[in-house]
């Protein structure tokens, strides 16, 4: 597809000549209506919703220059009819001025609507039917409304008072002009419109219907065509004509004799009108093809204008797919249209409009910020996935000040909705803010509605400091802050824990304290016990101390039987022995395929003497033995793996445990 932007949509005629007419019968009292379509290009959009190349500063400039002359001519008018309230041609023209701006802001705002510019059409015709240059621009206003929305599969009646139109004035070739584009448009009756024509040309003569360079080549073509086959005839000569069928030319004149002139008149306009109408049957016929594709998705709208009823769902697949259709196989146009005339029916559905804006960034960004600024400050205000898009697109361009605005005033409709806090605040990382970005961290976390919230704040503050500036420190500040105001939070406890999971070499007095104190805390037992199993974990793994090993398996016991306790009285089941059921089934672990005694016995601790090893070895064995004897409900632990870390920690390297 091409990267040239589609062409530019509507240009509104405006009321300049009028208002500069006005302004004399202010003055005089006379007044001559004139308006002209070209005065005003203020409102220049983009095929199918203002798909623009104009620059955007000067667009708000011409806007602003256009409102502020509007506004002084309004003021001309009251000032007539307040002069004299008895001024009925000075009421005339006001009422005139401001319908005739009601017309372009109808237009401007929904150019896809047929009604409107049919009622608009009628309205311009009649303000200038005695106007000397009238018909010019009465025609140059159909023009604009073809180029707007004489694409819409239903538009027919918009073409069918173009071309009734063009008759009354007896431009039979602009007439064929207009029916050129009609029969190459996709519409609802399309095959209707080529019936019409065919009337039209047989009902009228082909040198008036075609423009004389079409006109020229048609007609040299029949006569070659005569000449061929009359050197081919054979010539008879010496007949005398009988009496009364003489011919009257004159002496020396060879043209046709008069009764055969009429005949060949006849013949020679039957074939230019078959030539005429064979050479728009292939336009036809192409435009049928492309009809027949897209019939079925036009059968499929069952609801062409806006409600604020939801849509079906297989409404929404009918118009999604024709779209995918439209965007592998029409053009830019199409397309555009297509998307204009789907905003309209599924101007809520926040999807349909992100769809449309990613489609045009591909080559018109004006374009696509035409389209979410519409969805954004119009139709979706509250919905903060088009906003956020908008943002990111803006971004992408460089485009800062823009993006943060736009994320600003979301967050001005939406408040401390975290998708957009994020947002912002990384915004400001990706440029390098460094003081920004903590300011708003700040900001946020005093401005919390709730602890939960500005502890939420804070984990993400110091992974900014932790990951991003690789100060630890800092981070561990910011979450021990925020733990003195939210001391039941096990979330800034994970995190702490995190921080100083990661340092290198590991700070293990300060990971133990943080342990004791989410152990100790006022938390629910449940949780205790979780950050108690991890603790745990993290001795087995890390620490070096079998006497504090035992300790925290003594505490994580009691821990155990708490909760046990708690969910007795509460009439619940007793899930701190997991799914243990038989005495049998709790003497016994599974480890990697192997079934074990998870009891000491005196077996046990002869299958270790046994063993060729030191007297260590077995004091460990024992060691690992009273671990499981003490705490049943963690027999499911994984034997193996206790029993490498307990070998690990013997001075006399690895052994073989039997």
């Amino acid at each position: 597809m091409a990267a040239a932007v589609v062409n530019n949509y509507t240009t509104i005629p405006s009321s300049d000549n009028q208002a500069k007419t006005m302004g004399a019968h202010t003055e005089s009292g006379d007044f001559e209506s004139s308006r002209s379509p070209k005065d005003d290009q203020s409102h220049s959009n983009d095929e199918a919703g203002r798909i623009g190349d104009s620059d955007k500063d000067s667009s708000k400039t011409e806007d602003g220059l256009r409102s502020k002359k509007d506004n002084v001519e309004l003021e001309k008018y009251w000032k007539a009819v307040r002069e004299n309230c008895q001024d009925f041609t000075g009421w005339t023209y006001l009422l005139q001025f401001v319908e005739q701006e009601v017309f372009e802001k109808g237009v401007a705002a929904v150019p896809l609507s047929v009604d409107l510019w049919l009622h608009y059409l009628n309205f311009y015709k009649t303000q200038h039917k005695d106007d000397p240059d009238g018909e010019e621009k009465v025609r140059e206003l159909f023009e604009y409304a073809t180029a707007a929305a004489g694409m819409e599969f239903k538009s027919d009646r918009l073409w069918e008072m173009y071309l009734h139109w063009e008759t009354e004035q007896k431009q039979l070739a602009n007439v064929t002009g207009v029916y050129d584009r009609l029969l190459s448009t996709p519409s609802h009756l399309y095959s209707h419109h080529f019936e019409k024509f065919q009337e039209f040309v047989n009902n009228n003569d082909p040198k008036e219907i075609v423009s004389a360079e079409e006109y020229a080549p048609l007609r040299q073509d029949i006569v070659n065509t005569k000449t061929k086959e009359d050197d081919q005839e054979p010539i008879i000569g010496g007949e005398t004509p009988p009496p009364g069928m003489e011919d009257d030319a004159p002496p020396g004149d060879d043209s046709v004799p008069a009764q055969e002139k009429a005949p060949q008149v006849d013949e020679e306009t039957a074939t230019l009108r078959r030539k005429i109408i064979e050479s728009r049957r292939q336009l036809y016929k192409a435009n049928e093809e492309e009809v027949s594709k897209r019939w079925a998705f036009e059968e499929g709208i069952k609801r062409p204008y806006f409600h604020v009823k939801p849509l079906e769902r297989a409404q929404l697949k009918n118009w999604r797919d024709y779209l995918d259709f439209e965007i592998e196989n029409g053009s830019q146009d199409r397309v555009a249209i297509l998307f204009e005339r789907c905003m309209i029916a599924c101007a809520l559905y926040e999807d349909l409009w992100t769809k449309y804006a990613k489609y045009l960034e591909t080559f018109s960004e004006e374009g696509a910020r035409n389209v979410y600024s519409r969805a954004c400050n119009i139709h979706l205000p509250k919905k903060p996935n088009i906003h956020m898009a908008w943002a990111a697109f803006e971004e992408r361009l460089g485009n800062f000040t823009t993006a943060w605005e736009i994320l600003d005033n979301l967050e001005r409709t939406l408040p401390n909705y975290l998708p957009v806090v994020f947002r912002r605040i990384n915004l400001e990382r990706r440029q390098g803010n460094k003081a920004e970005v903590e300011e708003l961290y700040k900001a946020y976390i005093e401005q919390a509605k709730s602890k939960e919230l500005a502890s939420h704040y804070a984990c993400k503050f110091a992974r900014y400091y932790f990951k991003t500036h690789n100060d630890h420190e800092k981070a561990i500040d910011i979450l021990r802050e925020a733990l003195k105001k939210d001391k039941e939070n096990p979330k800034l406890y994970l995190q702490i824990f995190d921080c100083y999971y990661q340092q290198f070499p590991l700070n293990e007095d300060a990971i133990y304290k943080i342990f004791d104190e989410a152990v100790s805390a006022e938390l629910p037992v449940e949780m205790r016990i979780l950050f108690s199993q991890r603790r745990l974990e993290f001795y087995e793994d890390f620490g070096s101390d079998i006497k504090r090993l035992q300790e925290l398996y003594d505490e994580h016991a009691k821990l155990t039987k708490i909760l046990s306790q708690d969910r007795k009285k509460r009439g619940l089941p007793d899930e701190s022995r997991g799914d243990e059921g038989s005495a049998e089934k709790k003497a016994k672990i599974e480890a990697n395929g192997v079934v074990a005694s998870a009891m000491p016995t005196a077996q046990t601790a002869a299958a270790a003497a046994a063993t060729d090893q030191t007297a260590a070895a077995y004091n460990y064995a024992a060691a690992l033995a009273r671990i499981f004897s003490s705490n049943r409900s963690l027999g499911k632990l994984k034997i193996w793996r206790r029993l490498i870390i307990i070998i690990r920690r013997q001075p006399h390297g690895i052994h073989t445990v039997n």
